[in-house]
């Protein structure tokens, strides 16, 4: 190895090195071989060197030196400028050329011009060869020494290089400091090698290093360029290694992306390396042994600094590196080979791009932040080998924050996967989308806010969080695969309406508590549920058709599942149970949804059905639109208007009809998204079909069109906030369906609105007075009011209250335009969307200036695209007339002249007169043209010098010229004038002066007329211009000449040259050589000693050539050194090929990793060992298992519904249960009842309930199984109950009678009169007087009697209307034969409407309703069964409550949908009958009641007569077949009074009693309870 010593006496050399040009035969930058361009001038030999200073190496170029002013040291003669040193700038002046530019007096103009400092090298060997040059310089700035080895050099950095043959080349770098008063020493030894070594050293200097790259060895500088990985190599592989000693500087290009293994090994003459940003990786002793180098600048961007990469850097001190101290921990491998005296120099910092407008840095805090507006770009997981991974990737592990940008639209694949210290992001709004694995082992991070923008979300987004609750934001519509997968914290998931799939494994070992699964979603995937080992309930939907393989495995604690369809939709459900691995969701207990109670349902149009459910949910289903309604109490529902607190609409819904659930007491409205499959029509909501909801609060557009129409949410006080989606379709009417004419008016709570719809209709927001914010995000938003000249302002206000909203939206949008526009009681305030980035396209309207005819426009300036006027034009007034007099001109021969008049100078109107009052035309005030009066002049030939002239005429009057007579052609005199010949030129050439002659200049004269026009002047000869010929020195065979002279211009000889004859041959002889096996031998020779001439050659005698001997191979082991192949000659015994060491490998060392200890099993320390060898370098150790890390988990206190549990323990680390936790059983309610209080006529009463002292919940029953609210328990006041006119005034001829009915439950009465009628119908109770017959619609019927004189009408029922009958009579016989007080009414259908008539001329005679007004038996059964729920709503909205034959055919109804059971005949007779199992949802009320095997309800004639009526019967059948009847009264009876058999066993209190009214209370709902428990 070479040794170079430098010892400085009063400067120390720095760390840059430069290796420049070599001296003689260095070869040339390969870049600029080939043949020369530009011609190449040489400089004729100087006879006197000496007075001229060295002239070079033969052959420079032919440049003019300029020199310098000398300094005081006479003997200087240059001084170049070094490197570093200060130059005035240069700027270009107007035409391009430089100018240098003045520094200011008293700058550094000012300063003292720096010193020269003498620079002294002593060299060893003294006939070395010595470059010195500029630092930056290339081999053409080499400076030459003021005399050997000396040099004067200004202050600044510089290189140096020297070489002598069979001496080590060294090369390097020094600094000459400012203001040095002593000379600096440099003591520069070079170390003898034994083989010969060519000054000439670079036998190859370029080629490939890597794929993508390549190297260049120029001037000492070795250049790695391109883009990619360099190769890695074996020691002292690298191609350049050869030629280490010559590399002073090495340059890595930016797009280099790793330093290969072994690159820059033993290049000891670098001092310093900087790294560029592209490189990630350092690999094995890539620096290894650059004993120079003193410092190296490490970029961020490097993530991995391998083993033995600094490794005997002896004066490496200072590492200069772009990230923090974690990272560079992090990075660098511990055998990385740093000393303890290396300083780690951390900026602290990383930062770079991350797409084409975004930034992201890591400061010291470890918070990550990402700014400017774009999108992250998808990355590669790790798995890539560092290919196209996160820019930040590699300093994952220390960050902590997450913090985007306002700017920031979505999150790209692989974004922050791997952060497993992060525990806080930052997501804004804005953001759409978050990729594939975004967070996938974000193991640290616990919570997370996804704001309402984002659409979609990817697979394995959230994989292996920590995350403890999630809600997904309403507008996601799918769950892609393994999004949650192995979240073990996650103990809660919000899942919107919108979402109608989740994908495999989507939420595969979270610790889900419970989950709904929202309507839409059809199957459930494999895979999804799987090992959720906390699952104890879950909400399956009836969309859902298919359970996948493996969905619910290991979910061992599911003990509840809720279905939202009935048995037998569960039954034809798929569920793919192969090997039981679905058994946990089949095990659990089921409940169907008729177990939440079904309250009521129907039909509402079509194919669409209605179900409101005890939890207040009311589900529309089906397909198709669902009528209007012209006033909510039409609606079905209306009767549960305070009970319905959510309205599901199905996906294949087209329409809510107008008034829909208009007062309703709904808070959350759900439009269930589109599904594969449903209908692609638009949903349309009718005219305030959710007006005046007020404790409406959340509404879910979902996925589907919406086409709104009036007023929909018009007066939703509970409305605070909105989302108006961009599925929301309005059109530009002003009415009907799609207008969204006051959408959200007059909602008195709402603050704040998001519109993400193109368009808004009229009066959207109208008197939303406490409307604060509102957002428009759609930038080609349009406005109805903008299009109707500011009409249906969407926040127009009432007078005096005044709307004061900031609008956000984009700059140049339709919204900056209408908050210029304001409108009726508004004063909006506009503010820019974040990210906003659209500009105004800004027209700028000139001003028109008024005149005197029309009014002007003041200057404007409005934006073409959105219409935004930034400055409104204002109109300006009419001018007066600005009248000037126009005076009197006289005719010419051509112009018409005219009398004096007025002008406005404005508007340019003639005037009479000079007041203006007057107005005339150029008609009536011009005077006719004259006319010409033509002159002839006669043409004129033109002569050599006077002109001629054509024939033309001048006119007498106005003296122009014209060319004919008529004076029709206009001319000029110049133009009819012909010039005269004139001179003809000829030039008198010149003559040249010659040294001896004199010349002349040029002359002209004319060729006609010989006149001089130019004359010729003598020009003096120029006489000789002496040149000297120099002489030339007689050869050996030449002869020479002495010197001469001649002229340079005319050649002339003025000296004559004489010939010196040639000297001849001085001979020499040159000795025979004897050849050896390397080198030829020559013969004897003679040469001349004078001119060198070769007068006898030397013949060549051939070498004999080496004998061969090959010295084998000795490969190296771990700790032994090898030898390479090497060759030797057998006759001279010279070495051939030189053997060289091979150091021993040295032990390739593998870690052996650790193996960390569990609760209950040791583990192992890290070891080593070789595995070259196997030798084991460091040995493992055991490490004893850590024990248990026991957690308490905390008891559950059990509340009245739920159970509770007992305090149980884990481990932390393994998860293994130590002490179990027990279940509590819940502690019940303790009941305190209000009882119940009758309404009266005039004021309401109420049912009995029941208040849970405990949790203060309210319930209809005591065991606190249906819950409750006081309003709903609430009995209406009962209206007055009069009874039948009582006749207290007969009617006479010509005189009203007087009739009077009384309330039978208080002393009101009513009167009415009673006209006169003749023989009409006089009705007395049951007996007519003196008719046979009645009329309805002009058809007259016979009033016949029955065999005990009772009087009835037979009436067949027309289609266009049903005649019924309702009975209700408390004061009659429970076991009468026939009803008193009866009523009649007409009911006519049309459509949907049905409309009530009372026909009280007919009560009292009509029995009951059938195919005849007559009933007799089963004719009654078979009508009541047709009786709809439309024809009933009208009955009781005129007070009719349907207590007998109606109630029980509905009964005999419901029983018959609920389970398919079959209607029969029992004992032969004409009865109905229903037979269910106890499986039957309606019966599982039974709890720890007596279990019953049968059940049957139907009709009896039993103690009734056949033509009367019937009585209801049930029939309980327990397990040891013992049967049980219970009667009902009479059919025309209320239910509630009931009579029975064995009263013993069926009294009130006892189970059976109790079993059935139950189920009494299950058919008729609530609202019958006091009237049927009695």
């Amino acid at each position: 190895m070479r040794k170079l010593f430098a010892l400085f006496m009063a400067a120390a050399l720095t760390a840059q090195m430069l290796v420049p040009a070599w001296a003689e035969g260095f070869p040339v930058d390969p870049d600029s071989a080939g043949e020369p361009t530009e011609e190449i001038v040489y400089d004729e030999p100087t006879e006197d060197l000496d007075a001229v200073g060295d002239p070079g190496p033969a052959g420079a170029l032919a440049e003019e030196t300029v020199y310098e002013e000398p300094v005081d040291d006479p003997s200087i003669a240059e001084i170049p400028e070094p490197a570093g040193a200060e130059k005035s700038e240069e700027t270009p002046d107007a035409d391009g050329e430089s100018v240098k530019e003045e520094e200011p007096a008293g700058e550094s103009g000012a300063e003292a011009a720096p010193q020269p400092i003498r620079v002294a090298f002593h060299c060893t060997p003294e006939d070395m060869i010595l470059e010195v040059f500029p630092a930056d310089g290339d081999a053409d700035q080499m400076i030459e020494p003021e005399e050997a080895g000396s040099y004067l050099l200004l202050p600044g950095e510089y290189s140096y290089l020297a070489a002598a043959e069979g001496y080590e080349t060294a090369a390097g770098s020094f600094t000459v400091e400012s203001g040095l008063n002593e000379p600096i020493e440099i003591n520069l030894i070079l170390e003898q090698t034994d083989e010969a070594e060519e000054i000439e050293l670079f036998a190859a200097n370029s080629n490939s290093c890597g794929e993508g790259l390549t190297w260049k060895l120029s001037y000492g500088t070795l250049t790695i360029s391109g883009t990619g990985k360099m190769d890695s190599y074996s020691s002292g592989g690298a191609p350049w290694h050869s030629q280490r000693a010559y590399i002073g500087r090495i340059v890595i290009s930016e797009g280099v992306t790793s330093i290969g293994e072994c690159a820059f090994e033993e290049c000891t003459n670098v001092t310093s390396i900087s790294i560029p940003d592209s490189v990630t990786e350092l690999n094995e002793y890539c620096f290894y042994a650059c004993e120079s180098m003193k410092s190296i600048t490490i970029p961020q961007s490097v993530t991995r600094i391998a083993d033995g990469v600094f490794v005997a850097c002896e004066k490496l001190t200072d590492i200069y590196y772009g990230g923090t101290d974690a990272s560079w921990k992090h990075i660098t491998s511990r055998n990385a080979g740093l000393g303890d005296n290396v300083t780690i120099h951390s900026t602290g910092v990383f930062t770079g791009k991350c797409g084409d407008n975004l930034t992201w840095t890591i400061d010291n805090n470890e918070v990550l932040t990402i700014s400017g507006t774009g999108r992250i770009p998808d990355y590669n997981d790790s798995s890539s080998g560092g290919n196209n991974t996160a820019p930040w990737y590699g300093y994952a592990y220390q960050i902590k924050k997450v913090v985007l940008g306002s700017g920031v639209q979505n999150i790209g694949n692989n974004a922050f996967a791997g952060c497993y210290g992060m525990t806080d992001i930052t997501i804004p709004d804005g953001v759409t989308s978050i990729g594939d694995s975004a967070f996938d082992w974000c193991s640290a991070l616990t919570e997370i806010s996804i704001p309402g923008t984002v659409s979609s979300i990817g697979s394995w987004a959230f994989s292996r969080c920590a995350l403890r609750e999630v809600e997904i934001p309403q507008g996601i519509t799918s769950i892609q695969s393994d999004t949650f997968w192995a979240c073990t914290q996650l103990t809660k998931i919000t899942i919107p309406a919108s979402v109608t799939s989740i994908g495999y494994e989507a939420f595969s070992g979270c610790a889900l508590r419970e989950v709904e699964i929202p309507q839409g979603i059809t199957s459930i995937q494999s895979r999804t549920f799987q090992n959720c080992t906390y699952l104890t309930k879950i909400t399956i939907p009836d969309s859902v058709t298919s359970v996948d393989a493996y969905a619910f495995l290991d979910c061992h604690a599911l003990k509840t599942v809720y279905y939202g369809g009935t048995e037998a939709q569960w039954e034809g459900m798929h569920v793919d149970n192969y090997a039981g691995n679905n058994s946990a969701l089949l095990d659990a207990t089921l409940y169907f949804e008729m177990q939440y109670q079904r309250i009521a349902a129907g039909s509402c149009g079509g194919n669409l059905r209605w179900s409101l459910m005890e939890d207040g949910v009311l589900k529309i289903t089906g397909s198709g639109a669902m009528p209007d309604y012209s006033d909510a109490s039409n609606a079905p529902w209306y009767r549960y208007g305070s009970r319905i607190k959510e309205v599901r609409v199905g996906a294949n819904v087209t329409k809510i009809g107008e008034n829909a659930f208009r007062r309703t007491g709904v808070q959350k409205v759900v439009f269930c998204a589109k599904e594969t499959g449903s209908t692609d029509a638009p949903l349309v909501l009718g005219d305030y079909c959710f007006a005046y909801c007020d404790f409406l609060n959340e509404i879910q557009f979902g996925n589907r069109v919406i086409v709104p129409g009036n007023n929909v949410f018009v007066s939703c006080s509970g409305l605070t906030g909105v989302t108006v989606p961009e599925t929301v379709k309005l059109d530009k009417s002003f009415n009907g369906e799609g207008c969204g004419y006051g959408m959200f008016s007059q909602c008195p709570n709402l603050t704040k609105a998001t519109v993400e719809c193109s368009y808004v209709g009229p009066y959207f927001f109208e008197g939303c007075y406490k409307l604060t914010e509102v957002r428009f995000t759609d930038p080609d938003v349009q406005f109805y009011s903008l299009d109707n000249d500011n009409y249906g302002h969407p926040f127009h206000a009432n007078y005096p209250r005044q709307m004061n909203v900031t609008v956000y939206g984009y700059t140049c949008s339709k919204v900056h335009t209408l908050v210029q526009a304001n409108g009726a009681g508004v004063n909006l305030t506009f503010q820019s969307l974040p990210g906003d980035s659209t500009e105004h396209t800004i027209v700028v309207q000139p001003a028109v200036e008024a005149t005197c005819t029309s009014t002007g426009l003041t200057a404007g300036k409005y934006c073409s695209k959105c219409q935004y006027v930034f400055t409104v034009r204002q109109k300006t007034p009419k001018k007066a007339h600005s009248i000037v007099p126009v005076s009197e001109k006289q005719a010419t021969c051509e112009e018409v002249g005219n009398r004096e008049y007025w002008k406005c100078s404005s508007c340019g109107e003639l005037f009479a007169s000079a007041e203006g009052t007057v107005t005339t035309t150029l008609d009536k005030v011009s005077v006719p043209a004259l006319g010409h009066s033509p002159e002839k002049v006669e043409a004129k030939e033109p002569t050599h010098t006077e002109p001629g002239n054509h024939e033309y005429y001048v006119c007498a009057r106005c003296n122009r010229a014209f060319k004919d007579a008529d004076c029709s052609q206009p001319t000029t005199a110049e133009k009819e004038t012909i010039p005269a010949e004139g001179h003809k030129v000829v030039i008198d050439q010149a003559v040249k002066p010659t040294c001896t002659k004199s010349g002349l200049t040029e002359g002209k004269h004319c060729s006609a007329c010989q006149e001089v026009l130019v004359a010729q002047k003598e020009i003096p000869a120029s006489g000789h211009k002496a040149v000297i010929d120099p002489a030339v020195e007689p050869t050996c065979t030449k002869p020479g000449l002495t010197e001469g002279k001649h002229c340079s211009v005319c050649q002339e000889v003025l000296v004559a040259q004489k010939e010196i004859p040639a000297s001849g041959h001085k001979e020499v002889v040159d000795p025979a050589v004897e050849p050896t096996c390397t080198k030829t031998g020559l013969t004897e020779g003679k040469h001349c000693s004078v001119c060198q001439e070769v007068l006898v050659a030397q013949n060549v005698i051939p070498a004999s050539g080496h004998k061969e001997v090959v010295d084998p191979a000795v490969e190296p082991t771990c700790t032994k050194p090898g030898l390479t192949e090497g060759k030797h000659c057998s006759v001279c015994e010279e070495v051939l090929v030189a053997q060289k060491e091979i150091p021993a490998s040295g032990h390739k060392e593998v870690v052996d990793p650790a193996v960390k200890p569990t609760c209950t099993k040791p583990g192992l320390t890290e070891g080593k060992h070789c595995s070259v060898c196997q030798e084991v370098l460091v040995a493992q150790k055991e490490i004893p298992a850590s024990g248990h890390k026991e957690v308490v988990d905390p008891a559950v206190e059990p509340t009245c519904t739920k159970p509770g549990l007992t305090e149980g323990k884990h481990c932390s680390v393994c998860q293994e249960v130590l002490v179990a936790r027990q279940t509590i059983p819940a502690v019940g309610h303790s009941m305190e009842k209000t009882e119940a209080r009758e309404a009266t006529c005039t004021e309401d009463g109420n049912r009995a309930y029941y208040t849970c002292k405990t949790c203060g919940k309210i319930y209809a029953d005591s065991e606190g199984i249906q819950e409750t609210s006081v309003p709903d328990q609430t009995v209406k006041a009962l209206d007055h109950a009069f009874g039948n006119w009582t006749r207290t005034q007969e009617p006479a001829p010509g005189k009203a009678g007087k009739e009077r009915r009384t309330c039978s439950r208080c002393t009101a009465f009513e009167e009415r009169d009673v006209p006169y009628t003749g023989s009409a119908l006089n009705i007395t109770g049951t007996e007519l007087e003196g008719e046979s017959q009645v009329t309805l619609d002009g058809v007259a019927y016979p009033i016949q009697k029955d065999g005990e004189g009772n009087a009835y009408v037979d009436l067949p029922v027309a289609e266009s209307y049903l005649l019924t009958a309702y009975s209700y009579n408390d004061a009659a016989d429970a076991h009468g034969r026939y009803p008193t007080g009866m009523r009649c009414y007409r009911l006519t259908k049309n459509g949907a409407a049905v409309q009530v008539e009372r026909l009280s001329a007919f009560d009292n005679l009509l029995r009951y309703a059938g195919t005849s007004i007559r009933l007799t038996g089963k004719k009654g059964i078979r009508m009541i069964t047709s009786v709809d729920g439309a024809l009933k709503s009208a009955l009781i909205k005129e007070g009719v409550y349907g207590l007998t034959l109606v109630e029980y055919g509905t009964v005999l109804a419901r029983a018959s949908a609920i389970g398919g059971g079959d209607l029969t005949l029992q004992n032969g007779k004409s009865n109905y009958a229903y037979k269910r199992g106890v499986a039957d949802p309606v019966f599982a009320y039974a709890g720890s009641l007596v279990q019953y095997t049968n059940v049957l309800v139907g009709f009896s004639d039993e103690d009734c007569k056949e033509d009367i009526a019937m009585r209801p019967y049930i029939i309980l059948q327990d397990a040891a077949g013992n049967s049980y009847t219970l009667y009902g009264g009479m059919v025309y009876r209320s239910i509630g009074y009931v009579a029975y058999q064995n009263r013993n066993s069926f009294r009130p209190g006892t189970a059976a009693y109790d079993y059935v009214w139950k189920i009494i209370h299950y058919v008729y709902g609530s609202e019958y309870d006091s009237e049927y428990k009695g």
